[in-house]
């Protein structure tokens, strides 16, 4: 496993290597020590596997050069003042300094394009890059019936980068038609696992409906 791959882990990092072709589905925020796994499918091939890796804490000097290392926003719930600011997982306090990038999940936009983006606004002091998950825009198939998961891919790979940036992304679940409202929120699930996001749901738009 590589260093990308460490980034999208905002508290902790996998240290141990996989083989080649092989497919680890990972915890949420894993705790630092070692973990097991096993399989239990249908097939064949993906039955009775198993392993260990090992996951170890960022260090304070990664910590300060990534503030996303910190661990997910969630909203304090502790002390005299709980409930009324954002944190990081491990408690520090969040300033939620945010850039709209309404439209950059959209079919056709260069990753290029994204890094300066993202590159721009992280030396600038940004801390979150506000976002459209919108199925109609290419995260779902053109009938909306389906994830298009060469899309997904892409925007993960921009969510990435820009969480190695110190940049936690929020997105906002927008879909076009009323059909499109349960596949274009479930296609959310993966991002969620190991990206560092803010995702509004309270607020999912459906323009078919008004």
């Amino acid at each position: 496993m590589n260093e990308e791959l460490y980034s999208r882990f905002p508290m902790n990092r996998i240290v141990a290597p996989a083989a080649a072709g092989t497919v680890i589905v990972l915890p949420r925020d894993p705790v630092a020590g070692e973990w097991t796994w096993t399989t239990a499918s249908q097939d064949p091939g993906l039955d009775a596997a198993e392993g260990k890796f090992q996951v170890v804490e960022w260090t304070d000097a990664e910590k300060q050069a990534n503030p996303a290392r910190r661990g997910f926003i969630r909203v304090s719930h502790e002390g005299p003042r709980a409930g009324r600011y954002f944190e990081y997982t491990d408690g520090t306090p969040f300033l939620w300094v945010g850039d709209t990038w309404w439209n950059w999940t959209k079919r056709g936009i260069q990753f290029s394009s994204f890094q300066k983006l993202a590159d721009d606004r992280s030396a600038k002091g940004f801390t979150v890059g506000q976002v459209f998950f919108a199925g109609n825009s290419g995260l779902l198939n053109r009938t909306c019936d389906s994830p298009n998961l060469e899309q997904i891919r892409k925007v993960e790979e921009m969510i990435a980068y820009a969480n190695g940036k110190g940049i936690t992304v929020w997105i906002h679940p927008l879909v076009e038609t009323g059909t499109a409202r349960g596949v274009g929120v479930r296609v959310c699930g993966p991002l969620l696992r190991c990206s560092s996001l803010a995702v509004c749901t309270c607020s999912i738009c459906d323009t078919e409906a008004g």
